[in-house]
């Protein structure tokens, strides 16, 4: 049932304030990052294939889609992934993530720009991560 009432709160604020909430806030620290300064459309670039990979993640758990994963993951983790979402098909079962809050921190961007090492997780009080039957 909580489940449900979140689904008519979000319509409910859609409704109300003409756009959905966001799916998740994503809060990245890059001051301790270096050598190299990290640029700010570097950081909003970040920010923004991070939330859209966790949206893909969603999406994907949700509709148990595993080509959904295609656009932001590979190797192991797109392999674990995708063997959840088959397990949820097996079971009737789907997985639904909402009102993530993700705290990254950059520990180093090297001198050419192409490497950027990002530790964080994901805040525990304020993720809810509900398993349903379909």
């Amino acid at each position: 049932m909580k489940l449900v009432s979140i689904g008519i709160f979000r319509g409910a604020f859609e409704r109300k304030f003409g756009h959905r909430p966001k799916f998740s806030e994503v809060k990245l620290m890059v001051a301790s990052a270096g050598p190299r300064a990290v640029e700010s459309r570097t950081e909003q670039t970040l920010i923004r294939d991070y939330s859209a990979a966790w949206k893909s993640l969603a999406d994907a758990s949700e509709t148990s889609s595993p080509t959904l994963l295609n656009a932001y993951f590979t190797g192991g983790a797109k392999t674990i992934l995708s063997r959840e979402l088959a397990d949820q098909q097996k079971t009737g079962t789907h997985v639904r993530y909402l009102n993530q809050t993700h705290n990254l921190k950059a520990v180093f961007y090297s001198p050419e720009g192409d490497v950027m090492p990002v530790t964080g997780f994901r805040g525990v009080s304020n993720a809810n991560r509900g398993v349903t039957k379909k």
